[in-house]
């Protein structure tokens, strides 16, 4: 049994109680912070993946081609965030629309590349006006036929004018690239918005 240390005035001193020091993690203090970058490096190494593999449309093509379906058949993966490539007629009536509309740019957005380093917007705008002065701004078009196989589609439509006496046939060939895109290589007569028959307008 401890005994209260002895004043030398005749009181007893009390013992003074001890406190143990507070405890700390035993976890040094970069631990959580090099957690965080790991996780967020997984995350982003598993969406770089994911959209390198939605480019790469053919290395999934044995994963998600549908059974029976032929060999060498076009297979797309969906596009990332769900949005998937407008059909091939959904373009070519955008493209009917903005000549209708007098929307040139766009109609001109429907086009391939093939066709965008060849023709400016200037160009194409310009043509468009020139016709639309000669024979008249659109007044209506219908789709009267329709081909597409093996990724080439070819539209004919029935378009009137108004100061054209009579209606004609205008046609569309689009291409669609290996995301499942279209756009469009040509149209008209070679490239030309004139009815045919006759001299396109100066």
């Amino acid at each position: 049994m401890s005994q209260s240390p002895f004043d030398p005035y005749g009181k007893t001193v009390p013992l003074r109680s001890y406190a143990s020091p507070p405890r700390t993690s035993s976890l040094p203090w970069w631990v959580i912070p090099v957690l965080v970058v790991f996780l967020a490096l997984c995350v982003l190494g598993l969406l770089v993946g994911y959209l390198l593999a939605s480019a790469v449309s053919g290395a999934g093509s044995a994963l998600f081609a549908p059974t029976g379906a032929p060999v060498g058949s076009r297979v797309h993966i969906p596009a990332f965030g769900g949005k998937q490539p407008r059909s091939a007629s959904a373009v070519a009536d955008d493209f009917m629309m903005g000549l209708k509309n007098q929307d040139y740019l766009r109609s001109y957005n429907d086009f391939d590349t093939t066709v965008l380093v060849l023709e400016t917007p200037e160009d194409f705008e310009r043509q468009v006006k020139t016709t639309d002065t000669c024979y008249g701004a659109i007044t209506q078009y219908q789709p009267v036929a329709h081909t597409e196989e093996q990724g080439e589609a070819h539209f004919t439509y029935r378009v009137s004018r108004k100061k054209f006496s009579r209606s004609y046939c205008f046609q569309l060939v689009l291409l669609q690239n290996d995301t499942g895109n279209w756009a469009i290589t040509n149209y008209g007569k070679n490239g030309q918005l004139s009815p045919p028959g006759v001299q396109a307008c100066a």
